[in-house]
């Protein structure tokens, strides 16, 4: 998350910014289910400084993640086809697949909303998405491509 008063990124469990000291409001507040929208969910993402694209389907946020890789080589399609099941074997939250054109690999999780989400849930959720993301890579050979 970012600091409103400095932009300066804090941690979430924090409650204080370690720059500039000030109190980190409303990051354990529950927010009601009806209050969850599109502007709510891009807040907190503008705060954490990601750039993530999101869909919205009544109560389920959708966080896709898209990287551009290399095309496999003749020959070399079942190696990439290997990693790929290697990664959604790695991976707890999320899914990767390839585009048809095998220009891109996805990688997507959704995030289903209760009625006692908080910031920091959302937040948490966000980074372990990444850090998924990281496992699938990391563990499978993806990188191989990337």
């Amino acid at each position: 998350m970012k600091c409103e008063n400095c932009e300066d990124i804090v941690d979430i469990n924090s409650n204080f910014c370690s720059n500039c000291g000030v109190e980190i409001a409303g990051a354990d507040a529950i927010i009601s289910h009806d209050e969850w929208n599109l502007v709510s969910m891009l807040e907190i993402l503008t705060e954490m400084g990601d750039e993530t694209q999101i869909d919205k389907d009544m109560q389920v946020f959708h966080f896709l993640s898209i990287w551009s890789f290399t095309r496999p080589a003749f020959g070399t399609v079942t190696d990439f086809h290997k990693a790929l099941n290697a990664a959604n074997q790695a991976t707890v939250i999320s899914t990767f697949t390839v585009a048809d054109d095998y220009d891109s690999i996805r990688t997507v999780t959704f995030l289903y909303v209760t009625e006692s989400i908080t910031k920091k849930d959302v937040c948490r959720f966000i980074e372990w998405f990444g850090q998924d993301i990281r496992v699938g890579f990391t563990q499978s050979g993806l990188k191989r491509w990337g």
